[in-house]
C-alpha cells in the first residue's frame, strides 16, 4: 500500500537526520550516565495496547506503570480531582430514580486538571466514558450502571457482523449512505496493521503505532486521522474505502452512552448513574481498574513492545504526584524470550 512507502521515507529520514555531522575535529563529550534498568520476568506478556481493563496481577503490575487509575488501591484520587460528588438530586424521576431520591444514585466524577497523555494532550471526560462503554461491551462488570441489565437483556447492539463495503456490494461510503446507512467503521488492522479492529470513522480514540520510531509523527493514530486523511473523499487512498471501510449490513437496535447511565458534563467531568443506591465509596471502587485506550499517561511510557519484551522509559510528562520512576528503563520480559 501507499501508506508503507510513507512510512518507510518518514524512518530513513529519521535515521538520516541522527547521523553524526562529521568534522576534522569534535568537541570533547562527557561520558553518558550507567542507565539502570529494572527487568520484570513475567509468565506471559499482557497486551500493550489493551484491555482497558485489568484483571490478572500481571496486567496490573504493567499498568500501574503507563497508566493512572482514577482512584489508586486505597481510593485515594489519581486521575480523579476528588471523591465522587452525590447529585442525586439533579436526576431523580429520570433513568429509574426515585422522584423522593436525593442520594445515593448519581455521582459526579471531576478530572485532575493535570492529567494528560505521553504527548502532552489532555485526557478528558470523553476518554473515560468511552472506556467504560467499552469495558461493558466485554465484561460483566458493569451492570450497576443505569440501564445496563436492560440494554443487556435485549442486546441492543448493532445488528449483525461489520462487513466492508465491497462486501456490501458499495464501493464507496457516499453510496452506502445513499442507500441509508449511516454509521461508518475504519479496518485498522487491514489498513494500518494495528490490532484495534473496526472503529467508528469518527473515533479519536489513538493506537500506538510500534512500525513508526517513537516520537515521530503517526507514532500514535486514530481512525478519525486516518479516514479524514486517507480514506475520505478525495484523499489520496479514497479507492481504498471498499476494502477498509465497513459498516453494520442490518440496523438493528443501538443504545448510547447516554441510555447506559454515563452522562458527559464537559471536558473534566462527567456523572455515573446507578441501577441501585450506594455510596461514593462504592463508585471509587468500581473505577479503580479503568483503563484508557491509547497512549500512557502514568509514570512510564511504552517504548517498543514485540512477543517477549515490552520496554518502558519515564514519560516526560507524568503529571502525578511526586515521581516513583526509579529506574531509566524497565524491560517486561517474558520467561524464555
Amino acid at each position: 500500500m501507499l501508506r508503507i512507502g510513507k512510512r518507510f521515507a518518514t524512518f530513513l529520514m529519521a535515521l538520516l537526520l541522527a547521523q553524526p555531522v562529521f568534522a576534522e575535529t569534535l568537541p570533547p563529550t562527557e561520558p553518558e550516565p550507567d542507565i539502570v534498568t529494572a527487568v520484570h520476568t513475567v509468565q506471559a506478556l499482557p497486551s500493550a495496547e489493551g484491555p482497558r481493563w485489568v484483571q490478572t496481577e500481571e496486567q496490573q503490575w504493567l499498568y500501574r506503570l503507563i497508566a493512572a487509575p482514577l482512584y489508586d488501591e486505597s481510593l485515594t484520587p489519581v486521575l480523579a480531582a476528588g471523591i465522587p460528588e452525590d447529585v442525586t438530586g439533579d436526576f431523580s424521576g429520570t433513568y429509574g430514580i426515585p422522584e423522593s431520591a436525593r442520594r445515593g444514585y448519581a455521582f459526579r466524577i471531576s478530572l485532575n486538571g493535570a492529567a494528560c497523555r505521553e504527548d502532552g494532550t489532555a485526557i478528558t471526560a470523553g476518554d473515560c466514558i468511552r472506556a467504560i462503554c467499552d469495558a461493558f461491551e466485554n465484561t460483566d462488570d458493569w451492570l450497576f450502571l443505569a440501564n445496563a441489565k436492560a440494554i443487556r437483556a435485549r442486546e441492543t447492539k448493532p445488528g449483525g457482523e461489520i462487513i466492508s463495503l465491497k462486501e456490501g456490494n458499495f464501493s464507496s461510503v457516499s453510496q452506502a449512505w445513499a442507500a441509508g446507512y449511516r454509521d461508518f467503521y475504519v479496518d485498522m488492522n487491514g489498513f494500518w496493521g494495528l490490532d484495534s479492529g473496526w472503529r467508528p470513522v469518527s473515533d479519536r480514540t489513538r493506537f500506538r503505532d510500534y512500525a513508526m520510531p517513537g516520537g515521530l509523527d503517526e507514532g500514535f493514530v486514530s481512525a478519525a486521522y486516518l479516514y479524514n486523511n486517507y480514506l475520505m473523499d478525495g484523499m489520496e487512498n479514497s479507492y481504498d474505502q471498499k476494502e477498509f471501510i465497513g459498516f453494520f449490513p442490518t440496523p438493528g437496535e443501538t443504545y448510547t452512552m447516554d441510555d447506559l447511565g454515563l452522562v458527559e458534563e464537559s471536558d473534566s467531568t462527567f456523572i455515573v448513574i446507578l441501577q441501585s443506591p450506594s455510596t461514593a465509596s462504592m463508585v471509587m471502587d468500581r473505577l479503580q481498574n479503568l483503563v484508557l485506550s491509547g497512549a500512557s499517561y502514568g509514570p512510564y511510557r511504552i517504548v517498543s513492545a514485540s512477543a517477549g519484551n515490552i520496554l518502558l522509559e519515564p514519560n516526560p510528562n507524568w503529571w502525578g504526584a511526586g515521581d516513583s520512576r526509579g529506574y531509566d528503563r524497565i524491560l517486561c520480559r517474558k520467561i524464555g524470550s
